[in-house]
Parts: C-alpha cells; structure tokens; sequence
C-alpha cells in the first residue's frame, strides 16, 4: 500500500503546474475544478446491445485518424441506410471523447434541422462546455458563441446523418471554425455532401461478412450467437436475404424471435412478395430525397439493368443519365464495380416495392413491369399507357400466343425486352400481321425470337436507341422498300447519340452500305466542309461477326480469349456464395433476390469505337457502341446446335460528333470492331465491315434501283451523290452522258483503251470529281478553255500523260491532285501555283519526273505534299518558303543529300517523313516545330545522329537507320529527348496522348531493356498508390518485330491493349499505323515499337490500390488479315535473359527466373509473372511470316 502511495505521489509531483501569473489563486483554482468536473462528468453513449464487428470499425478508423497533426480532422461516415453509421460514430465517440476539452453528438441532423435551429445550437454548445450553460436568444447570436467556443477548445464534435450543407450552416458551416486537432466527423449517405464540406477521411462502411451476420442474426433471434439447429436452413435463407445490413439483420431477427417454425416459413414467404416495412422505410429515406429524373434513373436500374454495363445504361436510359447514375452513386444507392451498375438487394426490392405500391391490384397501371406481372398483362391485354418498361425472360414465362392488342394502350412504353438468354425457346408465327407498337417513346427494343418479317406499319424509332432482334425473322427492318431500313433508322436518331441495331444472320452487310471491307476496321473520309452541310446527317455502320472459336480458317489467337476464372476467385470473402451444413435443396428466397430474374450473364461483347482522323492526328470519340454477343449455343444437349452470326449496324448522327471536332482539319473517320471482354472462353471476329454516309435526300429515295455496277472506290465515296461510272470498260471514248450538268463525279478508272479526254467534260458545270486513275493509254490531258469552280478532284494516277498543260491554272476550285505512276510525266508547270484554293499535292513513283514548279511557295493554302520514290539521283527541291498553311510534307525516296534547313521555319507543321534519303544529320532547328507531332525517318541509311526532338512530337519512326548512333546505350541524347516529350505531355496534362517510336531491331532496344519473355501477352505490378504518387509517371511498353518473309503490304499495324487483372474490359486500345513502302521494295529488316504511355491516361475509375496488376496484350496486322500467332501459349511464355541486349531471342521450353540485376522475376505456370520498379521484361511470338518480340515494360520513375 506504502508503495503505490510513493507512486501516485512521484506521478502527481511530475505534472506540470498552473500558471497563476496575476491571476487570483482562486479563480485557478475553480477554472481546474470546472476542468476536472467535465472530464469526469462526461457520461457515455448508449450503444445498444448486441453490436457485432464493432471492433474492426473502430480500429480502421483510429488508424486513419492521426491526432497527433496540428490541423483539423474531418471524417466523413458514409453508406446505405442501415448499415451501421451511427452505432459506428457512437461507438468513436465513447472511445475518444475523452482526449478532448470538449464533445458533442448532435443526432439526427437531417430531420431536426427541419425544426428549431437554436435547440440544436444550445446542445452543441452544452456538450462543448460541460458544467456550464449558455442561453442564445437568436440564431446569429448562437453562430457567433459557437464559433468562439471551437477557436478556444479543442473539442470532438459528431454530426448524425446530414443530407445537406445547409443543416450544418448554423452549426459549424466550416472547418476553419475549429481549433486546431479538433475533429468533426460526420454520417451522411450523400458521399458529395461529405466532399463539399471537406471532409479528408472519408469512410465508408461495409456490410457484415457472413460470420458476422451470423452472429448478429443469431443474437436477435436465439439470443445466442448461432442458429438453433432446427432453425438452420431458415435462418441461413433470412440472413442470405439480408445480405449483411445489419438493420433487416436486427429487424428480421427480432420479429421471428420465439416464433414457430411455420410463422417463419410463413415470413419468408410473404418477403418474396413484400420486404419488411420498417427496413423498408429507412432505406427508402435517401429515395425520396431524390429529384423526379434521379427516381425515374433509379427505378430503371432497380427494376431493368442492375449488373448491366454504365456505358450501355447510359445510353439508353438518355443525356441525363450519366449525372443520375453519379447521383445515386454518391447517395449510396448504387455502386459502380468495374463499370457495371450494382445495389444492395433490399435496396433492390425496396425499388420494386415502390413500382408495386403504384396500384396494388392492378400490375398493368403500374409504371415498370417484369417476369409474371408482364406475362399476365401481355396476355390478358391489360396493359396501360401508365407502363414505360417491359421486361419478360422467356425461358420462365413464354406467352403462347400475342394479340395485336398486347401493346396497343402502352403509348408511353420506353423500354421493351423480351429476351431468351439460353436461346431454348421461339415464339413462333403467333404475332398477327397488323401487330401494333403504339409508343412515339420507345428507346430500347430488344427481342429474341421476333416472329414477324418486319417491324409493326405504326412503329414510332424516332427515340430509338438500341434494336436487337436476335433469333428472329426478319427480313427487313420496316416495311416498305427492301432497303427501306436506311429511311427508318435514319429518321429516327439524326438528333441524339446513334442508334445501335443487331439483326440476326451473317450473310454480309446490307446492300445500301456499299463501302465494306474483309477487315475489322474501315476508315471514309468525310464530304467537303460536312460540319457545315445540312445535307449531311451522319453514317451508317455495320459489321458481321461470329465467334472465333467456330472458325475453321487460320486466324490470330485472340489475346482475349484466355479462361474465365472461377467466379468465387473474384470476390472477397463477403460476397462468395455460402455453404451451410445440412442446408436443403429448396431455393433460398436469397437467390431470387441476389439475381435479377431477367439478367444473362454475357460471354462475350462486340464494341465499336469512332475516331476522327486529321492532319496526321487521331483521336478516339467519347462515344462507344457495344453489342452483347449470342452467336453461339451454350447448351450442348440443345438439338440444333448450328452456329449463327450476326450482323450489327450503328445509326451515328453527326449531331453526336463533338463540338470541338466541326471543323476543316477532321476529313476521316475511322470505326474498329473488337470484343473487349477478355475473362471468356469465346471470343468474336468481325468478318467484314461498312460505312455510307447519310444525306437528307437519301430519306426520300428509293434504293432498289442503285448503280449496282460502281466500282469499288465509287461505292466508297459517300461525299458525292451523283454518280457516273465506267470502271474497266474498253471504250476508246467518253460516251454521252445523260444529264451531264447534274453529274459531281464521272469515274473512268482502268478504262485500259481510252486514249484522250474531250473537252466536253468541262462543261459539266457541277463535276466535282474526275478519276481517271489506272488509264494506261491516256497520253494527254485536254486543255481547259474556260474557268471552272467545280472540280475539286482530279485523279490520274497511273496514266501515261507526259504533261500538265498550263491551262490548269483554270481549275480554280482545284484541290486535289494525285500523280502516281504516271511513267511519262516530266514536271509540273508554273503556272499551277496560281491554283489559290489547292490543298493536296502527291507525286509518287514517277519515274521521269524531274522537278516541282519554282514558284511553289505561293500555294498558301497547300496542306498536304507527299513526293516520293523518285529515280532522279539528285531532286532538286523548290524554296518552300511561303507555305503557311502546310501540316503534312513527306519527302521519301527523294536522295535527297542535305536535310532541307527551311523545314525548320514550318511551323505548321504536323507531320514530317523524310524516309528513305541520304542526308547524315538532321539541324537543331526541327526543335523550333512546336505544332510536330509525326516524325518519320526511316531508311535514312546515312543519318547519324538526331538532335533535340520538339516537346509536342507523339512519333518518331527511325527504323532501318543502319548509322544512327547506337540507340541502346543509356547515355543517348535521343532517350533524353524522349523522356523531355513524355514528360512534357504529363506537365501540360495532355491525358489522351502517348509518345510513340519504332527503332532499329536490336539497335535500337535500350539497354535497360535486359529481361525478354517469349509470348504477346505480359502482367506488370504497378507500385502501391501510383495514381497519386507524383514520383511516378507511367510506363514504357517495347515490342519487336522480326519479319521472316519478304513483305506483302506498305501497311502495318500495331496493336496494344491494357486491362487490369481483375477486370474484363480493356480501358486502353492503341492502334498505331505505319505505312513503309521502302520495306515493300527491299527486304524487311526488324523493328522495336516503344510506347511512353503516361498514368494520366489510365481512367480514373482505377485510381486505388484496388487495380494494380496490369495487363498488354499485343499483335501486329498487316495490310488486310492479320498475323497469325501460335496457339499454345504455355509454350510461349519463356524468358531469356541476357545483358547482352543485341543477343537474339531463342525460343525455349522452360521458364527461366534470371535477371542483369539481381531482381528475382516470378513467373507461374501461365502468363502471369510480377516485377519491380526499374525492370524491362521482353516477349516473343513466332510463327512462319513473323516473329515478335515484346520486350516491355519499366516503369517510369522521374522527378519532374
């Protein structure tokens, strides 16, 4: 006893004193007193009983919070209704209040704010100030003591469920009111109130894990911590419905509490059908807090498209819908996981709950139907115009039979499928003819197995966004004209976002689509100022598709197509599916709640992307189009097990091209087909592709009666109208030509005979375009008598014209001029540059060809000049001083001896290729072309060293240099210079840009480059927190391609796509073209491709430490079909590690686990393998036309 007396005494006499100063010791003496009453007096919250997980709550938050920093704390609570808030904030509250001068714990702020103000200030003040009592008379004077008091007391201050800023106005309407290390921490279920306040903690509360929901189940309901074991099943049915909010856990348990089994048998039942309305209740709080368009949002996905993908929803459900899905998603109504679109279960049914208490009794007045309310109105035709969404799974209920007046009343509908996800059953021919869709709102029209021919006489797409009519027999799309389709789709969607149609069968695209190609992408260029034309609407897009796995010919293995993974190995502990002992083979209520009972999970998905090509620049739309693909039968025990294709066709109106694109310098568009889920044994190929463009005058024409003998380039050029052709014919003259006066394009290609051109055809006084391409007899072209503004095009590449006469200066609308392999033609006359309004010059592989005009620096408007591959062993090149408007000069295969020092006084210029000529260096002046973005010299045999690269350049193409200084070395200049352009796009937050080079083979690979893998595929960790780590900057992906044969094609490309391991969808698709025809003409010599790809690209969506494993995929194409890969990748994926970076890459059996440094690389019996910071790994792929390696990946670590 002596002993702890000697210890508290040696304690008290340690603590540091009062100063007294000139106070009275009286005063002191009472202001301790008053200081030691409220720490004593300072009463603990009632919990409640029965708090189960509690513990880990509080220890993940004291974690987060770090009272020892001198600033405010804000922390931010944030969940559904019911899971847990405020028991959590309690339970803070009574751990920690008592590290504070003072503490409050204002309830339920969202209600009482709705009341007296000044209550509220006075318990706020009462909890700051135990031991004292202030009285406020109004509002203002309870703000200006509230404030005093925070500044002078470092107090804890807990704000239950605020919805608004506006409730904590009065109350402490910003942090700067509070001293510091002071902490406020707020509930709320709007997670953007918690971010406009400020909060810097933010905390969102999970539900329960299974054993935790157990437990607090079992505590309710036995009053013990487990089931009662003839209670079991049941129990385990209830808390599976639960799905881990701890309130139905609470709720359902002490409502069953003492019951017999039967009244739970009973329950369950009735939950099917009703949920329980006090949960009900609270959860439907944060719905009515909603406006008009978020419910309507809500609903939908509630009743429609919970586990959907948000791209798609969006674009359905309208323009407002992007902000609506963030709304609910702030409201923690819905969650977001991995782009698809989930909620809580009740939170679910309490959706459905509201679209029943529309009308009790009568399903066909209700707003949003599904499964056997839809079934019954269909077939009892009691549907009303109080219904705007049909949703019916055939597989469960298949109406024998539809009458026209099933629809007739729902003129609202805005929402209709009726789907078979397992493709069983059809409806057959039950639908009568005179069918009838009423509604002028329909949006969404999705139906399996549609019995008809055509769509309804009456039925109203103006709305309509997505068509898919899978299985069905269709013929047409409307009635009318066989090729009326175009009229319909058109008609329907020239004002929003596009409309997206699947149609079944792969027999080809439809016939009014006349430009189409064997490929997976098609580029068309755009008509003549089109963001201007009113006449111009927008295009046409289709493709046909089937799935890979079916196709007998040779094909690249798809890097998509690697196994699914088990489905429990995707979820966390919480949310795998339970196995309870003893548990009975009846379907739990749970699993009619958990699934949606209209919802297939897809296998496979076709997406289309849009780009806008100009001036050298692409850049990918924000608008996507995705087509779910069912080509397939799943059930092998099915009958018919034949395998259909499909045929996709896109309505995309110019309305839906972004703003910033309406301009001259966009001329083409590119469109690409490919499936981005990979986490699938199927995967698709796109067999063919089209594009037409649409024009106003095309709605009202009939398209039976189309010129089906245009050729090929005619078919393609959607920019003209009017058309004449004569492809191929033997006519040694042009003939006479109807109505001549209206003709804009008169196409004499390959016409092998014809000799000479009458002057007549100047006369054509709305001729656009003359192509006289591959008219190898035709020695001259006619002189112009009078001046013409209507010629824009002039084609004559492959003739034998040995001269242009100098009346072309009359073609005064000139703009296009393509010569080549013209073998005859000398030059080009003086003349030609009075052509003011010229924009396009290219003269290519014109053996003869000696020179360009003197005076070509007076075509200020010339945009584009492409010489090249000329035999003239010295070119002499023209001043080209005066082109102010030129963004593209490609100067190869001239022999060219010095590099042009006047290019370096473009400054507009874009794009830059010199390929293929003899000068050795290259002035520092090419730094001062800021607008540079493409810098082509490959096949420059002579160059030696590059200087200093301007900071916008995204490419630089060096390939087949064989003197460049030795690029592998890290002390090159030209890395440096790479890593300035990579950076600088960081700096200057170019997010949608990459930095891009293709090197020398094993020249050309830097040396840090040590580690190679054989395979196209690889995985890189990224290090913890990248996405805000301002250290890290992105990473570098490394490709190298071995040609084994000589060449077929000028055109390569190469392909890249990311995703994240634990995610389906690839966020990245890089395509990058090169065209090279001097590895047409001499053999092929191999090639690196090194991408800089910066962090800020990478969407923000996978901005945690959630997404840290990353996967490239790569393959190259050249021209039409791609390269095909070996198929047995486990024999692809062997490593060879060398310092000897110029070492070849040999194709082994085993892996290896070797590094230059010391670095140990783990690589598993797959492809999957992680790596450090500082670690390039390389990649091959074999086969008999090529051989890739892909020597990837580092990531990049600069202070900037």
């Amino acid at each position: 006893m002596i002993q702890n007396w000697r210890i508290a005494l040696r304690e008290a006499a340690n603590l540091s004193g009062c100063h007294v100063n000139d106070q009275y010791e009286t005063e002191v003496v009472k202001e301790i007193v008053n200081t030691i009453i409220r720490r004593l007096n300072r009463q603990p919250l009632s919990v409640g009983k029965n708090i189960v997980g509690i513990s880990a709550h509080l220890g993940k938050l004291k974690s987060l919070m770090n009272t020892e920093l001198n600033k405010v704390r804000v922390i931010g609570i944030c969940g559904t209704g019911g899971v847990g808030k405020t028991t959590i904030a309690e339970a803070i509250y009574n751990e920690i209040s008592h590290q504070y001068d003072g503490s409050s714990f204002l309830r339920n702020i969202r209600e009482r704010s709705k009341g007296d103000i000044l209550q509220l200030q006075q318990e706020l003040l009462h909890g700051i100030l135990r031991g004292n009592f202030f009285k406020i008379n109004n509002v203002d004077e309870g703000i200006s003591m509230i404030k005093r008091c925070l500044r002078s007391n470092r107090v804890l201050i807990i704000f239950d469920d605020v919805d608004e800023l506006k409730q904590l106005k009065c109350l402490a309407e910003d942090k700067d009111w509070f001293q510091a290390k002071s902490t406020i921490i707020i509930t709320s279920r709007d997670k953007h109130v918690l971010a406009r306040y400020g909060v810097d903690i933010p905390y969102a509360v999970s539900k329960l894990n299974k054993e935790e929901a157990i437990e607090l189940f079992s505590l309710w309901a036995f009053k013990q911590n487990h089931p009662k074991e003839v209670y079991k099943n049941l129990s385990y049915n209830i808390i599976d419905y639960a799905n881990g909010l701890p309130l139905a856990l609470k709720v359902l348990g002490a409502s069953l509490f003492g019951k017999k089994r039967s009244e739970w048998e009973s329950a369950l039942c009735k939950l099917k059908i009703i949920p329980h309305m006090e949960i009900h209740n609270v959860l439907r709080t944060s719905f009515d807090g909603l406006d008009d368009i978020d419910k309507g949002i809500f609903l939908d996905v509630a009743c429609f498209f919970k586990g959907e993908d948000k791209e798609f929803v969006s674009r359905i459900l309208g323009p407002h819908a992007k902000h609506a899905i963030t709304t609910l998603v702030d409201r923690c109504l819905i969650t977001v996981s991995k782009n698809m679109l989930d909620m809580h279960d009740l939170i679910q049914q309490m959706g459905w709950e509201i679209i029943r208490q529309e009308c009790p009794k009568d399903p066909g007045r209700r707003s949003r139907l599904w499964d056997s309310n839809a079934y019954h109105v269909l077939i009892r035709n009691t549907g009303t115009r109080a219904i705007e969404g049909l949703f019916l799974d055939r597989c469960k209920f298949n109406p024998s039979q539809l009458t026209m007046e099933s629809f007739k009343e729902m003129n609202k509908l805005r929402l209709l499928k009726i789907h078979d996800p397992h493709r069983k059953l059809f409806l057959g021919n039950h639908l009568p003819r005179d069918f009838e869709i009423s509604s002028y709102e329909l949006t969404y029209l999705h139906w399996d197995g549609y019995p008809l021919e055509s769509l309804p006489m009456n039925f109203h797409a103006k709305n309509l966004v997505q068509l898919s009519l899978r299985d069905s027999n269709i013929k047409q799309v409307w009635r009318g004209s066989k090729d009326s389709q175009l009229t319909s789709f058109s008609d329907s969607s020239y004002h929003g976002k596009g409309t997206c149609i699947v149609l079944p069968g792969s027999d080809g695209i439809p016939e009014w689509i006349m430009n189409r190609t064997n490929r997976y992408f098609i580029t068309t260029e755009l008509p003549q100022n089109w963001h201007q034309n009113n006449e111009f609407l927008g295009f046409a897009i289709s493709c046909v598709y089937v799935p890979l796995a079916y196709e007998s010919e040779d094909i690249p293995e798809k890097e998509s197509a690697h196994k699914s993974k088990n489905e429990s190995d995707n979820k966390s502990e919480d949310e795998s599916a339970h196995t309870w002992e003893n548990e009975t083979d009846d379907k739990s209520v749970a699993e009619s709640f958990r699934k949606n009972e209209h919802k297939h999970t897809h296998s496979c998905r076709l997406q289309c992307t849009v780009s806008m090509i100009g001036d050298g620049v692409e850049v990918v739309l924000p608008s996507f189009f995705q087509s779910n693909c069912f080509c397939y039968k799943e059930d092998k025990d099915e009958d018919n097990e034949s395998v259909s294709g499909q045929t996709w066709v896109i309505c995309y109106p110019k309305a839906a091209i972004p703003q910033r694109f309406c301009s001259d310098q966009w001329t083409l568009i590119d469109l690409s087909f490919y499936d981005f889920y990979i986490n699938s044994e199927k995967a698709l190929k796109v067999k063919k592709c089209g594009v037409r463009l649409i024009y106003s005058q095309d709605l009202q024409q009939s398209h039976e009666d189309a010129d089906v003998r245009m050729c090929r380039e005619c078919r393609r050029d959607g920019t003209l109208r009017r058309k004449c052709c004569f492809e191929g014919s033997d006519m040694n003259e042009v003939p006479i030509i109807e109505n001549p006066l209206e003709l804009d394009s008169l196409c004499l290609r390959d016409c092998k005979n014809l000799t000479s051109l009458p002057s007549s055809i100047f006369g054509f006084k709305s001729l656009a375009t003359l192509s006289c391409s591959g008219c190898s007899q035709l020695e001259s072209f006619p002189e112009i008598p009078q001046d013409i503004e209507s010629l824009r095009n002039l084609y004559l590449d492959g003739t034998a014209i040995k001269e242009i006469p100098s009346s072309i200066q009359r073609l005064r609308g000139l703009q296009y001029l393509l010569l080549r392999k013209c073998k005859n033609l000398v030059n080009l006359p003086e003349s030609f540059c009075n052509l003011t309004s010229f924009k396009i010059l290219i003269v290519k592989r014109c053996p003869n060809f000696k020179k360009l005009p003197d005076n070509l620096g007076r075509l200020q408007s010339l945009r584009y000049l492409i010489v090249g591959h000329l035999d003239s062993m010295n070119f002499p090149l023209p001043s080209l001083s005066g082109l102010c408007s030129l963004r593209t000069l490609k100067l190869e295969g001239c022999n060219l001896r010095e590099f042009p020092s006047e290019i370096c006084y473009l400054s507009s210029l874009v794009t830059l290729s010199l390929g293929g000529n003899h000068f050795s260096r290259i002035p520092d002046g090419i730094s001062q072309l800021y607008n540079l973005k493409h810098l082509g010299l490959s096949h420059c045999k002579m160059l030696q060293h590059i200087p200093e690269l301007p900071s916008g350049l995204m490419c630089l193409d060096v390939h087949h240099c064989t003197s460049l200084e030795n690029l592998s070395s890290q002390s090159n200049l030209l890395w440096s210079s790479f890593f300035k352009c990579f950076r600088s796009k960081i700096q200057g937050r170019e997010s949608d840009e990459h930095f891009t080079t293709f090197v020398a083979g094993s020249n050309g690979i830097p040396e840090w480059i040590c580690h190679q893998k054989s395979g196209f595929k690889i995985t890189l960790k990224l290090p913890w927190s990248w996405y805000e780590n301002d250290d890290f900057l992105g990473f570098v992906l490394c490709s190298l391609y071995v040609p084994l044969e000589i060449e077929l094609t000028t055109h390569r490309v190469f392909n890249c796509k990311l995703n994240f391991d634990d995610d389906s969808a690839y966020f990245s698709y890089s395509k990058l073209h090169q065209f090279c025809e001097c590895c047409y003409d001499e053999d092929a010599s191999s090639q690196g491709c090194l991408i800089y790809y910066p962090k800020s690209r990478i969407p923000k969506r996978y901005h945690s430490n959630e997404w840290r494993t990353l996967n490239a995929s790569f393959y190259v194409d050249f021209g039409v079909k791609p390269v095909k890969v070996a198929r047995t990748i486990s024999q692809l994926y062997n490593v060879e590690v060398s310092c000897d970076t110029s070492s070849a890459v040999e194709d082994t059996t085993a892996d290896v686990e070797r590094s230059c440094d010391g670095t140990t690389l783990n690589i598993d019996g797959n492809d999957g393998w992680s790596f450090f910071a500082n670690l390039f790994i390389g990649y091959a792929v074999q086969d008999t036309n090529f051989k890739l390696n892909i020597l990837l990946e580092k990531l990049v670590h600069i202070k900037l």
